[in-house]
């Protein structure tokens, strides 16, 4: 089974409901910690909201899917899994070292004003070798740790570096052999929980919480690679999707086994895959829901951190558990939304561009990378290099002849791939306008200022 390749639709279309689903799963989230740390006592009303940490499994569950869709026809070899690895260290690193250093400034305010943390052991530096080398939840710490939603990114991490795996699994054997492995894993799971005297698998955080990633990790995987029967199957309508995500939070209510809330998990993102393949993504694909869903990974990982100061001053003047830490809890939920665009557009976004991989592909000249548009629009004054067959060897000496005649014109080039065939451009400006760009960007490919972030570093 080929399935997904670079040049089928799911790998080539970007499912961009999901990412409006990925902010209200972090939302959710945001909810469950800030209800029990201030006291607002929703819980009380609903008991969903004391248990709406189950949506990290929808981030696992989403991530091996959007994972295989985008990287299952990319990983032919080692050189394409140590890039796979790079990217996926773009994107979650940077912010995690950011949360790290805000919460060693707090050790260190507490250590200079004498104030005592509301948690301190989980400032303690033990775990700060752990922290870095994003191991803090494979059962090398025996308590949470500095920003503690980094757990879940720890075992993102240990899911990444058994992905090749997991896709010779997803693809070699039948989804009903898949779904089997899995159960079997969470089953074993769950017995050597219970025989070292552990909580139930789904509260797994820094006690080996990778291993409650992977099962979902997985399951998100084999669902990538069996999305065409599933298709030929089935054809929900824009409806399925949100039916599911609410029906998972009523399952949540009344209690329900963790495995009817993964498979409404399942639905929901199946549901709304299919459904934006065919034309119907719904408002989650809405342009206020793509923006919300940018700031998904950074509200995840910031709201407790950001909060911390807030949850010292509501402690300290016992107003948790009263209005004015419910006040205090709507304040601290519309300022981290609105910090947390700001942290994205102004750390996140520079942060990924320039990061050495980045860097590095961008210095590189084949014309299947990715696209890099140009500010002013192509004239008619242009010239090309169709490559649609080209090897890869061939296709970068074209575009780097095609890039070096560019520079030599002083003019700004930019790049498209599409499934029939890739194709390099070099575009002439006119005069002033190249002049600028010359000045600005002296190196051909970088303009505008305002630079693109691939889709596999989102």
């Amino acid at each position: 089974m080929n399935f997904p390749s670079p040049a089928s639709p799911a790998a080539a279309a970007r499912f961009a409901a999901l990412d409006g689903y990925r902010f209200i799963a972090a939302l959710c989230v945001v909810v469950y910690h800030y209800d029990a740390e201030f006291g607002v006592g929703l819980a009380h009303v609903s008991p969903a909201v004391g248990r709406l940490n189950a949506f990290v499994d929808f981030f696992f569950i989403l991530s091996g899917f959007v994972i295989a869709v985008a990287y299952a026809g990319r990983m032919a070899s080692n050189a394409d899994y140590l890039r796979f690895l790079e990217a996926r260290v773009a994107r979650l690193y940077p912010l995690h070292l950011l949360t790290l250093a805000g919460s060693l400034s707090l050790l260190a305010v507490a250590a200079i004003t004498g104030l005592k943390p509301n948690h301190p052991e989980i400032l303690a530096l033990s775990a700060l070798p752990a922290n870095l080398t994003l191991m803090q939840a494979w059962g090398v710490v025996d308590h949470p740790s500095f920003n503690v939603a980094s757990w879940s990114i720890s075992a993102e991490w240990l899911c990444y570096l058994l992905t090749p795996l997991v896709f010779l699994a997803a693809r070699r054997l039948s989804a009903a052999a898949n779904l089997a492995v899995i159960l079997a894993f969470v089953g074993l799971m769950i017995l050597a929980r219970n025989a070292m005297g552990m909580g139930p698998w789904t509260d797994a955080a820094h006690d080996y919480g990778a291993f409650r990633a992977l099962p979902g990790f997985w399951l998100g995987a084999t669902l990538a690679f069996n999305l065409e029967r599933i298709a030929a199957l089935w054809a929900p309508g824009p409806w399925i999707a949100p039916i599911a995500f609410v029906g998972a939070l009523v399952v949540l209510h009344v209690g329900a086994n963790e495995a009817v809330v993964g498979a409404a998990f399942v639905l929901c993102i199946v549901g709304c895959a299919l459904a934006e393949r065919r034309g119907r993504a719904g408002a989650m694909a809405s342009a206020p829901m793509q923006r919300l869903g940018d700031i998904s990974y950074t509200l995840y990982m910031t709201h407790y951190l950001l909060a911390t100061p807030v949850l010292f001053v509501a402690r300290r003047y016992a107003l948790a558990g009263t209005w004015g830490g419910v006040g205090a809890a709507i304040g601290t939920t519309l300022a981290v939304l609105a910090l947390c665009f700001a942290i994205h557009r102004y750390f996140e976004m520079p942060a990924k561009t320039g990061y050495p991989e980045m860097a590095r592909r961008r210095s590189t000249d084949v014309c299947s990378a990715p696209r890099v548009k140009s500010r002013w629009p192509p004239s008619t004054n242009a010239t090309s290099c169709p490559i649609s067959s080209a090897a890869p060897a061939a296709a970068g000496r074209s575009c780097a002849s095609a890039r070096r005649s560019c520079r030599a014109r002083r003019a700004v080039c930019w790049r498209s791939a599409s499934a029939a065939g890739s194709t390099c451009r070099s575009t002439i400006l006119p005069a002033s306008k190249a002049s600028r760009a010359s000045t600005r960007r002296p190196k051909c490919g970088r303009w505008p200022s305002r630079r693109r972030v691939p889709r596999d570093l989102r």
